[in-house]
């Protein structure tokens, strides 16, 4: 077998003709993510009626906030809407309780 040719200080590139980009305004968009949703596409069907990429559809959909809510788990967790819903809730508590718990332990250790 022959030795593979080796180019000093190059790097080889694979050379490919990109795709022209096109950007949408927020109304074409929004008219994209209405339709899908009407119509209750799929990121792949969208990406084939109207020409984007998948990963690009469900960034518009993660921005414009239409991420569907997720069913509960059967193991009974809750969704991150939940979730982060009831951490916000204990955060609160525990903030509003901390200075008085600190207090009362800083005086029962220097007994006070």
């Amino acid at each position: 077998m022959p030795a593979a040719k080796k180019l000093k200080g190059t790097i080889r590139k694979a050379v490919r003709k990109a795709k022209a980009r096109k950007r949408h305004s927020a109304e074409e968009r929004e008219k994209i993510l209405a339709e899908a949703r009407a119509a209750k596409l799929t990121g792949k069907q969208v990406a084939e009626k109207y020409g984007i990429s998948t990963l690009t559809y469900y960034l518009w959909r993660k921005k414009a906030g239409s991420i569907r809510p997720k069913a509960p788990s059967k193991n009974g967790t809750l969704s991150s809407a939940a979730e982060s819903k009831l951490r916000t809730a204990v955060r609160a508590k525990v903030t509003g309780l901390l200075p008085k718990i600190l207090d009362e332990e800083v005086d029962r250790i220097l007994g006070r």
